[in-house]
């Protein structure tokens, strides 16, 4: 599974200091990357440039909302297990914010 949201970056955005969490850090990473591209569906291809095995290419681009949403699953994933949950399948708000346009199919 592809990341799509370098850790270094998702650290930076949540404003998390240190190496201690690096190990757990990327594996969220990579399951909040599974979830944007299930989310994206068929066009998280089109929109990223990953190849037909699903992985990115020295030739794909991230788009910033994109990273960005990747970051605030993250985010909800680390929140304490006693914070109020959405419905299962259901992204942050912020983050379908961002991926909204890029949705399938396009929705605006």
């Amino acid at each position: 599974m592809p990341e799509l949201c370098p850790v270094e970056e998702v650290k930076a955005i949540l404003k998390i200091d240190g190496e201690d969490h690096d190990f757990d850090l990327h594996h969220l990473v990579q399951a909040a990357s599974d979830v944007v591209i299930r989310y994206l569906d068929t066009r998280a291809a089109e929109v990223m440039g990953l190849d037909e095995n699903g992985q990115l290419t020295a030739e794909s681009v991230v788009p910033e909302a994109v990273r960005r949403a990747v970051a605030i699953v993250v985010g909800d994933l680390l929140e304490a297990a006693d914070a109020p949950k959405r419905v299962p399948g259901g992204l942050p708000y912020q983050a379908e914010m961002l991926l909204y346009r890029y949705a399938d199919p396009p929705l605006a």
